[in-house]
């Protein structure tokens, strides 16, 4: 009888536990390797912090990393500058990414604006098909993301689409390709055009490469790109995506960061800075984007704040009542101001 209560005993101790952690494991998943994903596209998705000179460019890819938790989901950007899906895979950057696929890995596959200029709409389309169908054989998840828009206005000031020329729809030949080969699509193209639109002819110039002579020492004649980003329009472009993975209900959401909670702060003592010969002053040396808006919401000059350089010229603004924004990390510091 002793010994019948003393093996029973030990089954408690050792085999229960054990099952638990077994049912567990079966339904939390024992691997906690990230899943990756991989981006492949030009250079409006392109990394630009090897190349110095051409900061400030940004491209969307280059911080898409930081909307993820890094233990769930890791990005390996390899987007590249001057590439259509043809010389993407000509060069070598295709076969490169597809030796690294494993399996529920994804690759984000987002050309377009190259393409127009070196493939018709079949060659677009064998290439995109060439990129799903192998990214597929090595177990791994394509999503197609049609082409970032251009800030391209007619004279209305309505926004159109840079990537149909001359007959050629090249993100409807995505969705085509999506549609009959039951690919994921992202369609950034629609949203982002919404984007460009919803800011204005000149509020838009916040997301892409608009610099004033000297703002930067690598474009002392300026800049005027419609094509590529500032920071500000990289992290904006991002953002599109991950709205979009969120209404096609993706399970990588599950593995996005916990928003920050931004803290608004209501300055309008002018605590943190002062207005005097049409100039902001910021008070304390400070890093972020500082916004002014009209009473009506429109957005109407935007500039980054950095600790050597503090102050804002206020000359290309009209006398008025604005609405001041400055964007630091965790809060926004707002404010009424009379200019």
């Amino acid at each position: 009888m002793n010994t019948q209560k003393y093996l029973i005993r030990l089954f408690l101790i050792l085999i229960i536990p054990n099952i638990s952690i077994f049912i567990q494991n079966t339904y939390a998943g024992t691997n906690t390797k990230p899943v990756t994903i991989f981006t492949i596209g030009d250079s409006t998705m392109a990394d630009y912090t090897p190349f110095p000179t051409k900061a400030p460019m940004f491209g969307w890819g280059q911080v898409f990393q930081n909307y993820f938790d890094p233990e769930k989901v890791l990005v390996k950007n390899h987007g590249r500058s001057g590439r259509s899906g043809k010389t993407f895979i000509s060069d070598g950057f295709w076969s490169t990414v597809l030796s690294q696929l494993s399996n529920d890995d994804y690759v984000f596959i987002q050309f377009g604006h190259n393409d127009e200029k070196d493939s018709n709409l079949d060659e677009y389309r064998e290439n995109l098909a060439k990129f799903v169908n192998e990214t597929r054989t090595k177990g791994a998840i394509p999503v197609l993301l049609t082409p970032t828009s251009r800030r391209t206005f007619n004279s209305n000031g309505i926004i159109y689409d840079s990537h149909i020329k001359d007959g050629k729809d090249y993100p409807s030949t995505m969705r085509k390709l999506s549609e009959d080969s039951s690919v994921e699509l992202l369609d950034i193209t629609k949203s982002s055009m919404q984007l460009v639109q919803s800011l204005g002819l000149e509020g838009s110039k916040v997301i892409f490469l608009w610099l004033d002579s000297s703002e930067h020492p690598n474009y002392p004649n300026g800049s005027s790109d419609n094509t590529h980003f500032s920071e500000y329009g990289a992290n904006e472009m991002a953002k599109l995506v991950i709205n979009s993975l969120k209404e096609q209900n993706s399970k990588l959401i599950l593995a996005l960061k916990e928003p920050t909670k931004i803290q608004i702060i209501n300055d309008d003592n002018l605590n943190s800075f002062f207005i005097s010969n049409k100039f902001i002053h910021i008070k304390k040396p400070l890093n972020g984007i500082l916004n002014i808006y009209n009473l009506s919401g429109i957005l109407i000059k935007t500039t980054n704040i950095n600790h050597s350089d503090s102050n804002v010229d206020l000359n290309d603004i009209n006398n008025g009542l604005y609405l001041l924004h400055l964007k630091l990390n965790d809060k926004i510091i707002s404010s009424k101001i009379l200019i």
